[in-house]
């Protein structure tokens, strides 16, 4: 299947409102056949059920102790890098599709019409990938690939159905940035670069451009941002000396500019891809500590970690998103 881009895709609450009173185009539900319940939700790339290295995407709810469906998403091809709307209302990821793909593109699913929306002018020839909604559920977040080969970091306004200018947050020529992790309404964006000579995990804010942070830098590789709603959290993966082993977890206080101690939590192996609940308390992350990829709950005020029995299992289960309020 390959994007509508013939209409407007509307701010969050807006667009549930056109779509569940029946305007837009032909493809749209009259009403909703749907729910966008859960308060404790993570979405994933997962290969269970499909050949190995084939994912497509799940939603776990923590409450219910199960997984919710999102019919009408699955289509040929994977399905990767997902988002979930803070408002439960839309998932965003990035998948090639089509026979006449020209590359990565993104996707919004309606949790509610149980089907994707139009997204006009978010897709281009070049490849698009890595959305990341802000907390306010009206902007997202995304990364271009331009046709020098560079990736840049792009912030889309529904509304107007255009990009919001970033200033001062695009790298020189030679560069990538990649990976954004954007706050409650994108003021403060956290986004990996190489254009340090490593990988590293920058801060970028609306006002006063990219503020060196040397309590993140390192020698080695830093990536995998998530940020919490007020910007304060900053969770990232990193595989600098004096870790566990392999990539590690790491939170990091934007306010005191200091790393926190996260004991119990990493272990030897790859511990990957963590994604901060919006107050900071809570962090969702793969590892393969027992060999295939699974996800772990850890909650930093009681600092323990678990592990859900839905996720115990020989498939891999990666790139969590969590929606934790």
């Amino acid at each position: 299947m390959t994007p509508n881009r013939s209409s407007h895709l509307r701010p969050a609450a807006l667009l549930a409102l056109l779509l569940m009173t029946g305007c837009g185009g032909k493809n749209e539900s009259t009403a909703p056949t749907g729910d966008n319940t859960g308060e404790h939700l993570v979405i994933l790339a997962t290969d269970r059920a499909r050949p190995a290295g084939d994912h497509g995407l799940a939603l776990y709810d923590f409450d219910a102790v199960g997984f919710r469906g999102m019919p009408n998403l699955d289509a040929a091809g994977e399905e990767v890098e997902p988002c979930l709307s803070n408002d439960g209302n839309f998932v965003a990821f990035s998948a090639v599709r089509g026979s006449g793909a020209t590359g990565s593109d993104l996707y919004v699913y309606d949790r509610l019409n149980q089907g994707l929306l139009p997204t006009p002018n978010l897709n281009t020839s070049l490849d698009e990938s890595w959305p990341r909604f802000t907390y306010d559920s009206v902007k997202l977040a995304f990364v271009r690939r331009l046709a020098s080969g560079e990736k840049r970091v792009r912030l889309y306004e529904p509304l107007g159905d255009t990009l919001v200018p970033l200033s001062g947050l695009d790298a020189s020529t030679g560069f990538a940035d990649d990976m954004p992790a954007p706050n409650l309404d994108g003021t403060r964006i956290a986004f990996m670069s190489n254009r340090n000579g490593t990988l590293d995990v920058l801060l970028w804010n609306r006002g006063s451009g990219l503020s060196p942070r040397t309590a993140i830098a390192s020698i080695g590789n830093d990536t995998e941002p998530s940020l919490s709603a007020d910007g304060r959290w900053l969770a990232f993966a990193s595989n600098r000396p004096g870790g566990q082993g392999g990539y590690d977890v790491f939170l990091y206080d934007v306010t005191g500019d200091s790393l926190c101690v996260l004991p119990g939590l990493n272990a030897s192996g790859e511990d990957r891809h963590p994604a901060v609940s919006a107050n900071g308390d809570v962090i969702v992350f793969q590892s393969d500590r027992t060999g295939s990829n699974d996800l772990y709950k850890y909650v930093r005020s009681t600092r323990t970690l678990s592990q859900p029995s839905a996720f115990v299992n020989p498939s891999d289960d990666i790139q969590p998103y969590l929606r934790w309020r």
